[in-house]
This record gives C-alpha cells, structure tokens and sequence, in this order.
C-alpha cells in the first residue's frame, strides 16, 4: 500500500470510509453493514496495510465500533465536528469534540475536520480559538475542513490553523482540479484527502438501478460507462487509479464487505498506462453540477 507522508503522518493511499458502518449510506447500499462484518472489514483493512481511517459523530455508531476495534491501535484516525443548531456553537464544539475522544477510546484526535464550513466562515474564531487550544494541549494534532465548493479552497486558506482540506473529486467531478485548487493546496503545505471517488455509488451503478433523478442523463452515462467496461478491468480499478494517479493525496473510500475491501486494495495495487487516462479524458460527459453534486440531489422525484 502506497503512503502519503505529511508533516508527522504516514498515510496510507486508501483511507477506508466508515459511514457505512453506522448508517445507510449512498444510493446503492440498501442496508447498514451489521457489527461483525464492520469488525471483519476493519481487521482486514489492517492486514492489507490500511492505517487511515475515516468517520464522523454523525455517522450513528461508526465512531464507537472503531473506537471498540482501533481506538488503542497505531492508525489515523479522522472525524468531523457534528452539525450545530444552536447559536451557543461553542458548547456543542466542546460536547463534540468530548463526545469524539471518548466513542474513539483516544487520547488524541488526530484529524477533526470542521464539516459545517458555512457556520464555520460565519464565526471562524469560535471554531478556531477551541480547536486551536485543544490542539496545544495534544488533544488534536491536525484542523481540517470539508468543503464542496471550490471557491471555498481560497476562503479557508486565509486560516494557517487548518491543515487538512477534504474535497470531492472523481472522474465526473473534478473542478477543484480544473480550476488549479490542487495545485494551490499542494504549493501552500496542504494535506488533500479526495473523497466521493464512486460519486456515493452512482459510477459502479448499472443506469438501469440508478434513481429517476438521473433520467436525463442516463443515456450519457450508459455510454461512458460502457466505453469503461470496454477495457475489460474492473470499474473500481479505472475509477480509483484515474484519480490516485495524479498523486494529489489519500482517496477515502467507502467499504460494505471484505470481497469489497479486497477488490479496491486490488484497484490501488494495479497499474494502467497513462494512455489509457488520456484516451477516458476525452470521452468522459460534461454533466450539470445537479447530478455530480451530491448536495443537490433530490432523490425523491
């Protein structure tokens, strides 16, 4: 397994996703992974050389199963601050972050990323002064944020105290990319982790099983993704080394079985000639940010 070295981590290239381990989530899985196959697929991760792992306090249990299986163990793990309705944010950073260390059964948290970036950007001191002071303490050791938007990437760099930026990117969606927000991270000392790399499932969808939502693409899609099928690979492994070959950093993928663990490890350890990139740039379909972004989707039509 390939690491990414950062400061004093040593990353490992996949960081296992974990919000499957505590809730349903994205559009093709239809059930929460139970305990003993979270357990399972968290002990493989380990034998297969993974050691970065990624939650968050609203992923239901996901937090306290990890906790139970890795919190002792000398990995990486990252979680994300929960949503606040309240205008005292500052006590429910505090419960948070409380809330996080214990489920974890750490010391430390080692990434907390401020997931609320909007209320993050309306009140950046309230978040700052308290997470900044945990870090002094050795109670986090890196701020990240996770961000949607890349016009966001230039907001929060005006914030030294963050240190690690969580963006989307995949082979449908890659504006952060495109409009040199990678490049800037990297030549500013950032640390980048790609998330969404299966568009939450809609790239290793047949367009048969993919919601209405989608109709008005379905035929772009089925053309793309038959053009992917054609070079007779799994799609997992064009899908993840499109991106991991351009060496921005980690790519958080989400695991629902050990088959399915052991098939993306493969997708990591596979090498496909750079041609091959070259050729799927120029046949991959310009869609609406409506259907790349997951934020807007409304499933329910």
């Amino acid at each position: 397994m390939n690491v990414f070295k950062y400061k004093d981590l040593e990353l490992s290239s996949f960081c296992l996703g974990c919000a499957q381990f505590g809730q349903q989530y994205g559009i093709a899985n239809k059930n929460q992974v139970s305990t003993n196959t979270t357990k399972c697929i968290l002990n493989a991760a380990l034998d297969r050389g993974i050691n970065f792992f990624d939650t968050a306090s609203s992923y239901g249990g996901s937090e306290k199963i990890i906790g139970e299986v890795l919190g002792r163990r000398n990995v990486i793990i990252a979680t994300k601050l929960t949503a606040f309705k309240s205008k005292d944010s500052s006590k429910e950073i505090l419960d948070s972050l409380k809330t996080s260390l214990g489920r974890l059964h750490r010391k430390h948290l080692d990434i907390i990323y401020i997931h609320d970036f909007e209320g993050f950007f309306a009140n950046p001191d309230i978040f700052l002064d308290i997470l900044y002071d945990y870090k002094k303490r050795g109670l986090i050791r890196y701020i990240g944020i996770s961000l949607y938007d890349p016009g966001d990437v230039d907001r929060a760099l005006k914030y030294d105290e963050i240190d690690v930026y969580q963006i989307p990117h995949n082979i449908l969606s890659r504006d952060f990319e495109s409009q040199g927000k990678m490049k800037l991270l990297q030549k500013k000392g950032k640390l980048i982790v790609q998330r969404s790399v299966f568009l939450q499932g809609v790239l290793l969808m047949s367009t048969k099983n993919l919601p209405e939502y989608f109709g008005d693409v379905k035929g772009k899609l089925n053309t793309f993704y038959k053009y992917l099928d054609s070079y007779k690979v799994p799609r997992e492994e064009l899908l993840i080394q499109f991106i991991a070959n351009k060496n921005f950093g980690p790519l958080v993928i989400g695991i629902t079985s050990p088959k399915q663990l052991e098939t993306d490890v493969s997708a990591f350890e596979a090498h496909i000639d750079q041609v091959v990139f070259d050729k799927l740039a120029q046949r991959i379909p310009i869609l609406e940010e409506k259907y790349t972004n997951p934020a807007c989707w409304n499933l329910q039509l």
